[in-house]
Protein backbone atom coordinates (compact mmCIF):
# COMPACT_ATOMS: atom_id res chain seq x y z
CA UNK A 1 0.00 0.00 0.00
CA UNK A 2 1.41 3.38 -0.94
CA UNK A 3 -0.44 5.42 1.69
CA UNK A 4 -3.12 6.94 -0.52
CA UNK A 5 -6.83 6.26 -0.69
CA UNK A 6 -9.09 6.59 -3.72
CA UNK A 7 -12.85 6.41 -3.45
CA UNK A 8 -13.06 5.57 -7.17
CA UNK A 9 -10.09 4.21 -9.11
CA UNK A 10 -10.46 4.00 -12.89
CA UNK A 11 -8.02 1.30 -13.95
CA UNK A 12 -9.97 -0.86 -16.38
CA UNK A 13 -8.10 0.30 -19.46
CA UNK A 14 -8.09 3.17 -21.87
CA UNK A 15 -11.04 5.07 -23.35
CA UNK A 16 -13.42 4.69 -20.41
CA UNK A 17 -16.04 6.95 -18.89
CA UNK A 18 -17.10 7.22 -15.27
CA UNK A 19 -20.58 8.72 -14.89
CA UNK A 20 -21.66 9.61 -11.35
CA UNK A 21 -25.22 10.28 -12.57
CA UNK A 22 -25.40 13.34 -10.32
CA UNK A 23 -24.34 11.56 -7.12
CA UNK A 24 -21.90 13.11 -4.65
CA UNK A 25 -18.62 11.54 -3.55
CA UNK A 26 -17.74 12.80 -0.06
CA UNK A 27 -14.41 12.34 1.71
CA UNK A 28 -13.31 13.19 5.24
CA UNK A 29 -10.70 15.88 4.42
CA UNK A 30 -7.78 13.49 5.07
CA UNK A 31 -4.42 13.96 3.37
CA UNK A 32 -3.43 11.72 0.46
CA UNK A 33 -7.03 11.02 -0.55
CA UNK A 34 -8.58 11.25 -4.00
CA UNK A 35 -12.25 11.28 -4.87
CA UNK A 36 -11.54 9.89 -8.33
CA UNK A 37 -8.12 8.60 -9.43
CA UNK A 38 -7.09 7.40 -12.86
CA UNK A 39 -3.87 6.63 -14.69
CA UNK A 40 -5.61 5.57 -17.90
CA UNK A 41 -5.48 7.33 -21.29
CA UNK A 42 -8.65 9.10 -22.46
CA UNK A 43 -10.70 8.81 -19.25
CA UNK A 44 -13.88 10.89 -19.05
CA UNK A 45 -15.41 11.90 -15.71
CA UNK A 46 -18.95 13.25 -15.90
CA UNK A 47 -21.95 14.30 -13.85
CA UNK A 48 -20.11 14.14 -10.52
CA UNK A 49 -20.05 16.18 -7.35
CA UNK A 50 -16.82 15.57 -5.44
CA UNK A 51 -15.92 17.16 -2.12
CA UNK A 52 -13.76 16.86 0.99
CA UNK A 53 -10.76 15.01 -0.47
CA UNK A 54 -7.20 16.34 -0.57
CA UNK A 55 -7.57 16.07 -4.39
CA UNK A 56 -11.02 15.77 -5.91
CA UNK A 57 -9.98 14.27 -9.26
CA UNK A 58 -6.45 13.13 -10.04
CA UNK A 59 -5.29 12.24 -13.56
CA UNK A 60 -1.94 10.56 -12.80
CA UNK A 61 -0.18 10.68 -16.17
CA UNK A 62 -3.55 10.02 -17.79
CA UNK A 63 -3.29 11.96 -21.04
CA UNK A 64 -6.34 13.21 -22.95
CA UNK A 65 -8.68 13.03 -19.95
CA UNK A 66 -11.84 15.14 -19.79
CA UNK A 67 -14.18 16.32 -17.05
CA UNK A 68 -17.74 17.32 -17.95
CA UNK A 69 -20.63 18.65 -15.86
CA UNK A 70 -18.73 18.05 -12.61
CA UNK A 71 -18.35 20.11 -9.43
CA UNK A 72 -15.21 19.61 -7.35
CA UNK A 73 -14.86 21.42 -4.02
CA UNK A 74 -11.96 20.19 -1.95
CA UNK A 75 -8.50 20.94 -0.57
CA UNK A 76 -6.24 20.94 -3.62
CA UNK A 77 -8.72 20.54 -6.44
CA UNK A 78 -8.24 18.69 -9.69
CA UNK A 79 -4.95 17.52 -11.23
Amino acid sequence: MDGRLELVQVDSGQNNSFDCAGYTLVGNNSTNTYGIYTNQFNTTILNCNVRNFSSAIYFDGADNGTINNTNATTGSGTY
